[in-house]
């Protein structure tokens, strides 16, 4: 399950991918445009990544 392709890419783009960390254990890794959270579980990286894109809805975006 480990893997460099995301698990997920949500309809706004965002990603979550599975990454092994340093202990061995799994990270799941959010993203949304230029923005990361690194998370122990994936229910734990659905809400970051969700918030992740709420923030990004608050910028204008350019013209």
């Amino acid at each position: 399950m480990i893997s460099k392709n995301p698990l997920l890419i949500s309809s706004k783009g965002g990603t979550i991918t599975c990454l092994k960390g340093d202990s061995g254990k799994r990270i799941y890794q959010s993203c949304s445009r230029n923005s990361c959270i690194y998370s122990s579980d994936l229910h734990t990286a659905k809400l970051s990544l969700d918030n992740l894109e709420g923030a990004n809805n608050i910028l204008p975006k350019a013209k």
